[in-house]
């Protein structure tokens, strides 16, 4: 599976694990939350396993990042679009999806899947969203 990386670049934005859990959960009502424990648990809140593991969210301890597992572009597309629907999202923050496509797109609460894949889709030539507190 490939990997891609949800991150706040800077700014107080955090996410929380249940509310992360229960903003997925909404769109795919299967979706499943396995703790962290042992020595992981010093970095992993635990993994969401969404829509039958066609993407796994891992939550970092510090709320600074979600590490995402996905089979299709698309399947990462719609994930990331859910996650910017939390109320709040980045408020006042950076947000950033790396390892998705030429350039560092910032994320904006109500990001659609078609923007992550245009942007996906075109690289370089796609205009990041501005960035505003």
């Amino acid at each position: 599976m490939p990997n891609s990386i949800v991150a706040v670049a800077d700014g107080e934005f955090r996410f929380d694990p249940s509310v992360v859990f229960d903003t997925l959960r909404a769109v795919w009502p299967a979706t499943t939350f396995n703790a962290a424990s042992g020595r992981v648990a010093t970095v992993s809140a635990g993994q969401i396993v969404v829509n039958d593991g066609e993407a796994l969210v891992e939550v970092t301890v510090a709320g600074q990042g979600l590490d995402i597992d996905w089979r299709a572009p698309e399947v990462l597309a719609e994930v990331v679009s859910v996650i910017t629907s939390i109320p709040g999202f980045a408020a006042g923050s950076t947000v950033i999806l790396a390892d998705w496509a030429w350039v560092l797109p910032i994320l904006h609460e109500g990001m659609s899947a078609d923007d992550l894949l245009t942007i996906r889709r075109d690289g370089a030539d796609t205009q990041v969203p501005s960035y505003e507190p």
